[in-house]
């Protein structure tokens, strides 16, 4: 490390990922989106009350697509 350089901080690992709750979910491209995120991550995805969409819609498909 050369001395002008700060060291780097990293943040600690978590024992258990946080869960990420959507709580009426209305856009397809936005679930889908986070559906991804939340598999990169490890971190379980609830969907808790009625769907603003279908959840075998195209969109909600593509947008978890790993492009």
């Amino acid at each position: 490390m050369a001395k002008d350089s700060q060291p780097r901080l990293r943040a600690p690992r978590l024992e258990k990922p946080p869960h990420i709750v959507l709580l009426h979910p209305e856009i397809p491209q936005n679930t889908g989106n986070i559906a991804r995120l939340a598999g990169a991550l490890g971190c379980p995805l609830q969907l808790v009350g009625k769907l603003g969409f279908r959840i075998d819609e195209k969109a909600v498909r593509r947008a978890g697509v790993d492009y």
